[in-house]
């Protein structure tokens, strides 16, 4: 088959980079950095947004933000890593410009 978007709905002028893909059991989970506002919900600093599919990637549910801070931050977040177990737990994990208000210091964070 042809290959098809994750993102469509990003216009020219947003970047997505860095995907990642896990698959379990036939669901698959894609992750991706992206400097897209989605309309306004949440900033144009980079933001980690991933896409689900249940169907070995026949289809593909919304995308949604994965980094809960996205509305707030105004540091970047790149860099998405995504695992799963045997059991079928994800995690996600990413690189972080975000200061928290300076809770995690001023450097460059690993979060999840």
């Amino acid at each position: 088959s042809s290959p098809a978007g994750l993102d469509v709905d990003a216009g020219d002028e947003f970047e997505d980079s860095n995907a990642t893909v896990a698959v379990h059991e036939g669901a698959m989970l894609a992750a991706w950095d992206s400097d897209d506002p989605r309309e306004g919900e949440i900033g144009r600093d980079l933001d980690i947004l991933s896409r689900r599919s249940t169907t070995a990637g026949s289809t593909w549910e919304d995308v949604v933000v994965l980094n809960t801070s996205a509305r707030a931050d105004a540091g970047d977040d790149w860099n998405p890593t995504l695992v799963v177990d045997p059991d079928g737990t994800w995690l996600a994990a990413w690189q972080s410009g975000d200061h928290f208000t300076k809770a995690l210091g001023i450097d460059i964070d690993l979060l999840h």
